[in-house]
């Protein structure tokens, strides 16, 4: 299986390379239009490409990993790599460049932590904390890139319950090993929130006086991104949307249920639980601000 794993993910990183090597000559074919207009080919666009095509890899490797499942896990990482949704931050280079950077720094943090804890932890195995370290290392560079990543400790502990099978997904609350799973998780959080505090993402609290439409626009702006990833037509890198009187009640309610379902769920379908609430989870920073299709790389990632 490694050296499958290895040669799946280098196939799937050349292949997104390819796809997406159009975009150094001002152009993008075949991918529905997300970038509209010529983009003028540069070197932060190719280093945009690389990284890119490098996560494609990484997300290969991450998937295998975790499912011990190759042919699943090759075609899931494709379809992330290939998704409309990932053209924004590859061939607009303001602003955007850091979200490349510091989400794939986060999936080095993620395939270092997952073989952390496969080998059972820094108590049992010394070679293991280097392992650990890494993660960490890693993880400062990409919260440090942006601050979007600040989620990371969260997701963390939802691969421990699922698949990491680390705690009860019934009740991880109660599970004896929880105080251990929130202690390891400690560096991250140190760090996501010097992160929160240094560079806070816009709208990431609520205005004075504005609890209640904030928390509306935030479920709407969930179920948004849930169409984007599902039907993603008509993406562009400044969406302006007039939504509807009904549109946020009727996102709140959706977004309610289906997260009451899943976790109904979440003992005969973890996989379903987990998704989801990384979904969430990866969404939270930028939940008060307009949506762009920069921001679902880490989300994404929850479906697959």
């Amino acid at each position: 299986m490694p050296d499958r794993s290895y040669a799946a993910a280098l196939a799937v990183g050349l292949v997104t390379a390819a796809v997406f090597a159009p975009a150094l000559g001002g152009e993008l074919v075949g991918l529905d239009g997300a970038a509209p207009g010529p983009v003028v080919a540069t070197m932060g666009v190719g280093a945009n490409v690389a990284l890119h095509a490098v996560d494609a890899a990484l997300v290969t490797l991450l998937l295998a990993r975790l499912s011990h499942r190759l042919l699943p896990s090759v075609l899931a990482a494709t379809l992330f790599a290939l998704h409309p949704l990932r053209v924004e931050s590859l061939v607009w280079t303001s602003a955007v460049g850091p979200a490349v950077v510091g989400f794939t720094a986060v999936l080095l943090a993620l395939l270092a932590y997952e073989a952390w804890a496969r080998a059972g932890g820094w108590w049992r195995y010394a070679a293991a904390v280097g392992v650990y370290a890494v993660g960490v290392a890693a993880y400062a560079v990409g919260v440090a890139a942006t601050p979007l990543m600040a989620p990371v400790p969260v997701l963390l502990l939802l691969l421990d319950a699922w698949p990491l099978g680390r705690l009860d997904v019934a009740a991880p609350g109660r599970d004896a090993r929880c105080r251990r799973r929130l202690g390891e998780k400690l560096p991250f959080a140190v760090l996501a929130l010097a992160a929160l505090v240094i560079t806070p993402p816009a709208g990431l609290l609520p205005p004075a006086g504005a609890l209640g439409p904030w928390v509306a626009n935030a479920f709407a702006t969930v179920a948004r991104y849930v169409g984007a990833v599902l039907v993603p037509v008509a993406l562009t890198p400044l969406p302006v949307v007039t939504a509807p009187p009904w549109w946020a009640p009727g996102a709140v309610i959706a977004v309610a249920a289906l997260t009451a379902a899943v976790l109904a769920v979440r003992m005969r379908v973890p996989a379903l639980a987990l998704g989801w609430l990384w979904f969430l989870v990866a969404l939270l920073p930028v939940l008060g601000r307009a949506p762009g299709d920069r921001f679902t790389g880490l989300p994404s990632l929850g479906p697959l």
